[in-house]
């Protein structure tokens, strides 16, 4: 059994949008990669070792996955293969 997300009108709606507008997907992986930051550096300091211990962790997750998507898109970008994945990221979406 195949796996079916519950939003798939939204999935749709990004994959389409993000197939005529590319950097509309380079965008999100930067502004993704800038919270990423934030949560990383911590840009106030904080006495509260809790949020530290669950923030800086965040924050160097954030940074790996949307670098990894930020470079995944760069890379498809270069192949030319950008139009196929939307396609097939909007064919997971509508459950073919």
């Amino acid at each position: 059994m195949r796996h079916r997300p519950r939003k798939v009108w939204l999935g749709r709606f990004y994959w389409k949008t993000a197939k005529r507008w590319p950097l509309i997907h380079a965008f999100c992986c930067g502004w993704g990669l800038f919270i990423g930051l934030g949560c990383f550096f911590l840009w106030y300091p904080s006495s509260n070792e809790r949020e530290n211990m669950v923030l800086r962790p965040l924050g160097v997750l954030m940074l790996a996955g949307y670098g990894w998507f930020l470079a995944s898109f760069i890379f498809k970008l270069y192949r030319g293969t950008w139009r196929e994945h939307c396609d097939s990221r909007i064919a997971f979406f509508s459950g073919n």
